[in-house]
């Protein structure tokens, strides 16, 4: 990141974002003393391992491994996606690399804010030609119910391979959508449905509510009080 942002601060000197100058330079600052502390510091962060490991396998270091796993593959950045092909390449001898195993869902990548590259999964068969790819399709966990609902909503995604995801669970009981006006009107109909199941018999200790960020949880919390 901070990378980046002394290349954007290069590009903004020499564009119309000339107020974002004194900022990005700043983080140029933070970035150069941040190099200094860690030499300081005889320290290297994990951005520091991906570069020095690439560095020493393209000088010639030997990979002792023989087989490399690497999950949640759609959440890779290009510098892991750099190193994964290092140590796979053929050695200088002309031999095979390691065999390579990842696991993935692109239709889970939700990471692009941090770097993650979603081209990494979606074009893994056009990168390692010959790759066999496994799709993992059965559920052990949702209803059907929820399961369609989810491939209903994924399969507008965007350059994507195809999935069925399927269960033997069952179909379940239907999902109730609801769109509040506001965050406190949502956060009204979920303690409401809790005192419902409540009066029906449910204890609070059965009973769970998922949010997606941490910031949604101010309304929540007020209604509960």
């Amino acid at each position: 990141a901070l990378r980046f942002a002394v290349q954007l601060a290069q590009a903004a000197e020499k564009s119309q974002f000339s107020d974002l100058v004194p900022h990005l330079r700043a983080l140029k600052a933070v970035r150069k003393k941040y190099a200094a502390l860690k030499k300081q510091k005889r320290v290297i962060d994990f951005g520091d391992m991906l570069h020095k490991a690439n560095n020493a396998i393209r000088e010639g270091a030997p990979v002792p491994f023989t087989h490399i796993l690497v999950d949640e593959y759609q959440d890779t950045n290009h510098a892991q996606y750099a190193l994964i092909h290092e140590l796979t390449r053929e050695t200088h001898a002309g031999d095979p690399g390691p065999s390579l195993t990842v696991v993935g869902d692109s239709d889970q990548s939700i990471y692009a804010f941090r770097g993650a590259d979603i081209r990494n999964i979606a074009e893994f068969d056009r990168d390692f030609p010959g790759a066999h790819v496994v799709l993992l399709e059965q559920n052990y966990r949702s209803t059907q119910v929820i399961l369609d609902a989810a491939n209903a909503v994924i399969s507008n995604n965007f350059d994507r391979k195809e999935k069925n995801l399927f269960t033997d669970v069952g179909a379940g009981e239907l999902i109730v959508g609801f769109s509040g006006y506001s965050a406190h009107d949502e956060a009204q109909f979920v303690a409401d449905e809790i005192s419902a199941l409540h009066a029906q018999g449910m204890g609070y200790n059965q009973m769970a509510v998922f949010y997606r960020t941490n910031s949604q949880t101010r309304a929540l919390e007020e209604i509960f009080i």
